[in-house]
């Protein structure tokens, strides 16, 4: 289930660079303390994943995994960035 993909996804990015692990869950508690979503703290955490990795000079290998694995979640939670985007345009 969906639980499963985010523990893969999470297992993947702990084997790949376990610090860059660390340093996207704190800015998916950072987000998550701010707006109290899930879908969103996880959206911002995708999008923090490869900006972290490019930006302290990874292996290039583990860069493109991190954007890759950014990818992926984003695109698992289409769907919360739709109903975000609307509900953004509704206020």
């Amino acid at each position: 289930g969906e639980h499963d993909g985010r523990l893969r996804e999470r297992a993947a990015l702990a084997v790949v660079d376990p610090s860059l692990l660390g340093l996207t869950l704190i800015a998916f508690s950072a987000v998550m303390v701010l707006v109290r979503t899930v879908g969103i703290s996880s959206m911002a955490a995708a999008v923090a994943l490869p900006v972290i990795a490019w930006s302290t000079e990874r292996p290039m290998g583990v860069r493109w995994a991190a954007l890759l694995i950014g990818l992926l979640i984003l695109v698992r939670h289409r769907g919360n960035v739709q109903r975000f985007l609307a509900e953004r345009r509704n206020d």
